[in-house]
């Protein structure tokens, strides 16, 4: 054994007599052996504790991706080739833009903001979160609507028709 592993051996050595000395020492929670202490304690009780929830995140993400799964097959049958709720989306811009076709409009305003709400949470890929989405409409390409922090926001009929007038 050469000199240099010979050394590498004995400080490896000095280091976990030190950090033995750490945690069987009565030193106090202030002093830097006590400090130390509780660092370690607390890594330890940390990696024990993490294995255990690996299990229930990856059965939550299950649960997750059916909610997600059961939000697409609904907003399939309002698209393009359905009632017509939505026509197109353009991921391009943040926030999404969402161009709402007739029957999205026909439509009362519960269930205006069940579709917006589960389209943003489709979007965002978890049926606890949201997704910031533009709402527009697809005959005019103007402005009709948010979906955002504040929640759900339809403009004005006022605002609305007086755009398509103008058209």
């Amino acid at each position: 054994m050469s000199v240099t592993d010979q050394l590498k051996r004995w400080r490896r050595g000095r280091a976990a007599e030190k950090w033995i000395h750490v945690l069987h020492s009565g030193a106090k929670p202030h002093e830097p052996a006590g400090i130390m202490r509780t660092i370690i304690v607390i890594l330890l009780s940390l990696s024990m504790t993490l294995p255990r929830a690996l299990p229930a995140l990856a059965q939550e993400f299950r649960k997750w991706e059916a909610k997600i799964a059961e939000y697409k097959q609904w907003l399939d049958s309002l698209g393009p080739k359905g009632v017509l709720f939505w026509v197109r989306l353009d991921a391009r811009h943040r926030p999404h833009r969402l161009y709402l076709g007739e029957g999205f409009f026909r439509a009362d305003a519960r269930t205006q903001e069940q579709f917006v709400e589960t389209y943003s949470s489709y979007l965002a890929g978890h049926p606890e979160k949201s997704m910031l989405i533009d709402l527009f409409d697809a005959a005019t390409n103007n402005p009709v609507g948010e979906y955002g922090w504040g929640g759900f926001k339809l403009y004005s009929q006022s605002v609305r028709s007086s755009e398509r007038a103008r058209k």
